[in-house]
């Protein structure tokens, strides 16, 4: 008979010749095959009819294929000289070489081909089984450990999104300094690990030379600079469900605790505003923890325009996915400053930002705010960014028109006592006009600064400044 003559294809065969005849059919019976009848050889194995239903030649192959694969996978050496369709079994109830094929059992297993495919996935799906809670909570299983105070447990997931010039991969290294030296971040203890600093965007120069400008800046020894292990990416980068299994296998042995990814634009898959292809990226990141035990830690850029009207977790770029997987999502937004503010910092060319959050494992804790004064972050202690709002929001709207409302003023104060004081000619030191206003010297130079070019300041001499005919 051949393949060419077969009209239907309800039925494939399973034999083995390798394995005792008892083992076999223990082994089928516990596979749950579909056998439509299992007939003794008279030999070395038995003949499991397995049913298949299908519809044609190539949807036969395929599931004898999958059966024949399964099989093998567990344990089953199967003859694979019989998977074509127009293989014959042995008949029950004739002699071959004086021993008695023997009908052994008849609608054994899954009653169809699609009812035992629901056993085979469940089997091979590599997912955990169901567990009764009544026995699950007689002995708990006890919790990671914080990595992160409050914030973040070992083995789970941490996003920070932010906008640029936030500083977020300073952020990060400081991040990664702390846990590698048990020292606070933003104010959150860390406990003392190791930690993998996968650096996607920047050289590998920079990359060094960035991390001993935080040590030199924080003002602390490196002590444990050993346990910050770096992986220069930058012009290596694969997409993300290529880059796993390079990872998991690089760090198999470095017994780390944390794996900091920075930024992931560089190695994102899919639209980045589609749930499903973010869900499948995210899915990454779970499998960086399970197989790892790391915490994963990874940066994501904030979606184009005003983001203070936003919430915290809205603000990441892309599907809300971003910000619905992480255990830990944190969120940094700069902040509009009042005038105070402003003149405050006038010297030390710092960006105020907060850092929001939103935690599934610990309550959400009170907003932090604090200063980039490159190349570090530092907390606001004396709390004057407290009461300032985000920039974009309706607060920050009402601060800007305060805020020009309070300039106009303060300009026209100033003109004044400039004309008062300057009844020679000459100008008005700005030691003068500081006593006259009762303000800081810092302040006056501010004001010239803003007043665009009406004022001029050589060697602390204020001069009205030459009008252009």
């Amino acid at each position: 008979m051949r393949n060419e003559n077969v009209t239907g294809f309800r039925f494939a065969l399973v034999e083995s010749d390798e394995m005792p005849i008892p083992e076999q059919i223990s082994l089928y019976r516990k596979l749950e095959l579909p056998i439509a009848a299992l007939v003794s050889s008279a030999g070395k194995s038995v003949h499991a009819v397995v049913r298949v239903d299908a519809d044609d030649a190539r949807e036969y192959r395929n599931r004898v294929t999958f059966l024949y694969d399964f099989l093998a996978a567990h344990g089953v050496k199967v003859d694979t000289q019989n998977r074509n369709e127009s293989r014959l079994s042995r008949m029950p109830g004739v002699t071959r070489n004086s021993h008695f094929q023997q009908l052994l059992g008849v609608n054994l297993g899954r009653k169809s081909w699609a009812d035992w495919m629901d056993f085979a996935e469940g089997v091979s799906d590599e997912l955990p089984g169901l567990e009764d809670l009544e026995d699950l909570a007689a002995d708990p299983p006890a919790l990671p450990e914080e990595l992160i105070e409050g914030v973040l447990r070992q083995g789970h997931k941490m996003l920070i999104s932010g906008s640029s010039k936030a500083g977020k991969s300073f952020l990060l290294m400081e991040l990664c300094i702390a846990i590698a030296e048990g020292l606070p971040w933003l104010g959150f203890p860390c406990r003392k690990g190791r930690v993998l600093y996968v650096n996607l965007e920047i050289d590998r120069a920079s990359c060094v030379n960035r991390f001993v400008k935080i040590y030199n800046a924080m003002g602390i020894k490196q002590r444990h600079m050993k346990d910050i292990v770096i992986w220069n990416l930058r012009g290596h980068a694969v997409p993300l469900d290529k880059l796993v299994p390079k990872l998991v296998r690089r760090v198999r042995h470095q017994h780390l605790d944390a794996i900091v990814i920075d930024p992931i634009y560089k190695v994102i898959t899919g639209d980045e505003n589609s749930a499903s292809d973010m869900a499948a990226f995210c899915n990454q990141f779970d499998r960086i923890c399970n197989e790892t035990g790391c915490s994963t830690i990874y940066c994501h850029h904030h979606s184009k325009g005003a983001q203070g009207a936003k919430r915290a977790m809205d603000r990441a770029s892309g599907s809300g996915v971003f910000a619905r997987d992480p255990d830990a999502q944190l969120d940094m937004i700069e902040l509009e400053l009042s005038d105070e503010v402003r003149n405050m910092i006038a010297e030390r060319g710092a960006t105020a930002w907060r850092l929001e959050c939103s935690l599934r494992e610990f309550e959400n804790f009170t907003p932090v705010n604090f200063w980039f004064e490159y190349p570090i972050h530092r907390l606001d202690l004396n709390t004057s960014l407290k009461e300032m709002p985000a920039q974009g929001s309706a607060e920050a709207g009402r601060l800007k028109n305060r805020f020009h409302k309070t300039s106009e003023c303060a300009a026209e104060e100033f003109r004044t006592a400039f004309q008062i004081q300057n009844m020679d000619g000459t100008g008005v030191s700005v030691k003068d006009m500081a006593a006259h206003l009762g303000l800081a010297e810092r302040t006056i130079r501010n004001r010239i600064e803003r007043m665009k070019g009406e004022f001029v300041l050589e060697k602390g001499i204020i001069r009205e400044a030459k009008k252009t005919p």
